[in-house]
């Protein structure tokens, strides 16, 4: 890459970046603050404050799809580009919340416990524990009952059209 781009030989504005894109980062960035949030059993029925800021989390995301995007011989991000931030945020918080948001995102924004347990190779308590997280950090809604239901919350519905990679074996179906 350094042969092609000599390092300070590109300035982060040569790179374009639609508003789509700048969109999916912006919230691909509160979801990633949201999920590195340390929550105690204790506080699963309260709100919790961070201590990272999603607009430093951004722009190292913008750095990162910038960096895709130039290693890739492009000057526009695109979506690979972005599929590879939404797995980077699914991946570097809390591993089960990632896991578990990922299913509520392959399956349109809902996902019960059967869907979240079939899909990620959790087990029925585990998969109720991230679930009832996803809600206490604010990234979905809970409902309990048989099965316990976990859908996205509104403030990233948005991200249901956002480009993905899926780890292998997570949101994959079983054959029927």
């Amino acid at each position: 890459m350094y042969t092609v781009h000599p390092i300070e030989s590109v300035r982060t504005r040569d790179v374009t970046i639609g508003a789509t894109e700048l969109r999916f980062l912006a919230l691909w960035a509160r979801v990633l603050v949201l999920l590195r949030r340390r929550l105690r059993p204790a506080q699963l029925d309260e709100s919790c404050e961070g201590t990272e800021h999603p607009e430093r989390v951004g722009v190292v995301l913008k750095n990162i799809a910038i960096g895709s995007a130039l290693i890739h011989e492009r000057s526009v991000v695109n979506d690979y580009d972005l599929a590879q931030i939404g797995h980077i945020a699914l991946s570097s918080g809390a591993p089960g919340c990632g896991k578990v948001l990922r299913v509520v995102l392959d399956n349109g924004g809902t996902a019960t416990t059967p869907d979240v347990e079939r899909l990620t190779g959790m087990s029925p308590p585990t998969a109720h524990t991230y679930m009832e997280q996803l809600h206490a950090l604010g990234l979905a809604g809970f409902r309990k009952g048989a099965p316990a239901t976990v859908r996205l919350s509104k403030d990233f519905k948005a991200l249901l059209g956002a480009p993905n990679l899926k780890p292998k074996g997570v949101g994959e179906r079983e054959a029927a």
